[in-house]
């Protein structure tokens, strides 16, 4: 997989995750951080796996020290 598609695999898995939380908490719903995967698409790629889907970004970013 090129580079590009799994930045891009990251960013739509935070996206679909943070849209998720949001819509949990104007609910005044208990956050369900796996809900968006049992919808995704993209599950049986990652397998719920989002610390590793979301790596790349994270380490692009500089938010989070991901060796």
């Amino acid at each position: 997989m090129q580079e590009e598609e799994i930045r891009n695999r990251g960013i739509r898995c935070a996206l679909r995750h943070m849209h998720s939380l949001r819509v949990q908490a104007a609910g005044g719903k208990k956050a369900d951080f796996i809900e968006p995967c049992q919808q995704c698409g993209e599950f049986d790629v990652c397998e719920a796996d989002w610390s590793e889907t979301t790596k790349l970004i994270m380490k692009e970013s500089g938010y989070l020290d991901c060796d």
